[in-house]
Parts: C-alpha cells; sequence; structure tokens
C-alpha cells in the first residue's frame, strides 16, 4: 500500500460534493484551506452533517458516534444559544 492511503484522512472532499454542500460544510475553502484549519472532531462533524443533509441517517449516525460527547454538547449548546445569522 502506498504511504498516500496509508496517511490519508476521509473528509468531506472525498463525497463529490454539490456547490451548495461546499458552501454550507467549509464556507466554499479549498480541500487545503479547509485541511489546514480543522481537527479531527471537525472533520467527523462535517462528515455527520454531510450524510445528514444527503439523507444517510446510517452513515449519519456512524461518524455522530466518533464524536467527542464533550465536544457534541458544546456544538448543541451553540447551536441553541447562537443568535441565528440570516
Amino acid at each position: 500500500m502506498s504511504a498516500i492511503l496509508k496517511n490519508h484522512i476521509e473528509t468531506i472532499f472525498d463525497y463529490d460534493l454539490t456547490d451548495t454542500e461546499l458552501d454550507l460544510l467549509s464556507g466554499g475553502m479549498s480541500k487545503e484551506e479547509y485541511m489546514s484549519i480543522i481537527n479531527q472532531e471537525g472533520i467527523n462533524h462535517d462528515l455527520m452533517s454531510l450524510f445528514a443533509i444527503r439523507g444517510d441517517t446510517k452513515k449519519a449516525d456512524f461518524y455522530m458516534n466518533l464524536l467527542d460527547k464533550d465536544y457534541v454538547k458544546l456544538n448543541i449548546k451553540w447551536d441553541l444559544f447562537s443568535p441565528a445569522v440570516h
């Protein structure tokens, strides 16, 4: 197996994003920009979100279960108490 495959980190960019998905999940960033600012929790959160958007609850649940429970709590609180941006 090549070193490239061994070191590959699965991200939303492995799933042929639509323009809308790219905007929603990465703010339109390139893969290189995205990888320079994100950590594994963020990657898993974005993968969960991608599959939820696509209606694939099985895959969304898989990635949700990989998330650190404190990370999930923090993000739920953020979503609940942050003013909506329109």
